[in-house]
């Protein structure tokens, strides 16, 4: 447990030493312990700032929760993997996966953030809107950060590989819509 929290610690602040010792224990438990804290505080931070869409907040709910939030990281990780050694990084998938996982923890600051928003501002609109705009970012961040430590890439190509998965989940509804839209109007 000692170099669980050691590294925990590390990744925020030395990050280099912390994706170093990351390569050389391989701590799996604390990367999917990251990414179930991760899971859990987004749903409390969810259901606390009233960002549930159609559903009450439930134990399965938040089980599908936790549990997305280590399949999105795991699958983030395989295609992250792939693009950075097919661009010439050297590096570990494990090692990415546990650091994703510790990048996920900034997910763990919604909870009392959304705490103390809720408590001085009586209105709950845009704020939290804002708020989770600005953790996304930060976890953003973390990510291409991990990229970067994990492989030994510049920062800007660690930025691009990043964000390469999210243009092509983002693009894929933009061509689908302009499929149908042309095979409709044309």
């Amino acid at each position: 447990m000692g170099h669980y929290l050691d590294i925990l610690y590390d990744f925020f602040e030395f990050p280099d030493y912390a994706a170093q010792r990351v390569q050389e224990i391989k701590p799996v438990g604390l990367g999917l312990l990251a990414y179930g804290v991760a899971g859990g505080s987004l749903f409390l931070a969810q259901a606390l700032s009233d960002r549930f869409l159609f559903l009450d907040p439930s134990m399965p709910l938040f089980i599908v929760t936790c549990l997305g939030q280590l399949a999105c990281g795991f699958f983030l990780t395989a295609a992250l993997h792939l693009l950075t050694e097919v661009s010439g990084g050297q590096g570990s998938a494990v090692g990415l996966f546990i650091l994703f996982g510790l990048s996920d923890l900034v997910w763990a600051l919604a909870v009392p953030l959304c705490l103390i928003l809720g408590l001085f501002l009586p209105v709950r609109g845009w704020i939290f809107s804002v708020l989770f705009m600005f953790l996304g970012f930060a976890n953003f961040y973390l990510k291409a950060r991990s990229i970067h430590d994990n492989y030994g890439v510049s920062s800007g190509k660690a930025w691009m590989l990043l964000s390469l998965p999210y243009l092509f989940v983002l693009g894929i509804p933009v061509l689908l819509f302009g499929w149908m839209f042309w095979r409709i109007f044309f």
